[in-house]
């Protein structure tokens, strides 16, 4: 199971133990997010939750619900390292949680339970692809948002290494 990791969280799911659980667990499914230039990953699994783990304390720094279904979410910490962004599975929309206390900023209508989700590196953007096949495209300043057609679903998304846009 931890072949389907991505590399930087194979290599961090090694040395950790939770992580190495987390990881080898196949009925929890979870889904990790390291914060940029930090010591926390945040991750949201089967039970319904949203939490952070601080690998230097080697604690749980924060937890919270996700949403009123037991189910797994995507989940994408932006590049300010405040805030972090989950979707709800099932159709419950995304919300963009505060890092420091997990408090709800917002709520962003436009994406239907979706398969991908990335920041770009500088964190302006946040592109979503969703299950009706459309990509929805976030300016993480004003949370205004277009959306366009994919001609397919795609299961991960990577910003270019050297343009923000």
């Amino acid at each position: 199971m931890l072949s389907r990791l991505p590399a930087p969280a194979r290599r961090l799911a090694r040395r950790i133990p939770l992580l190495r659980r987390i990881a080898l667990r196949a009925e929890l499914r979870a889904r990790l997010a390291h914060l940029p230039f930090g010591d926390a990953l945040a991750y949201t699994n089967m039970d319904g939750y949203l939490r952070i783990y601080d690998l230097q304390e080697r604690r749980m720094r924060a937890v919270t619900r996700v949403g009123p279904t037991r189910s797994t979410g995507l989940v994408e910490w932006l590049a300010d390292g405040e805030r972090l962004v989950t979707d709800q599975v099932t159709g419950g929309g995304m919300r963009v949680w505060r890092a420091a206390d997990l408090s709800v900023q917002r709520e962003l209508p436009g994406a239907d339970w979706p398969h991908a989700m990335r920041a770009s590196r500088d964190g302006r953007w946040l592109v979503v692809a969703d299950n009706s096949r459309r990509g929805t495209i976030y300016d993480t300043r004003s949370w205004e948002s277009r959306s366009l057609a994919l001609p397919l679903i795609p299961k991960r998304m990577e910003p270019h290494p050297s343009r923000p846009w």
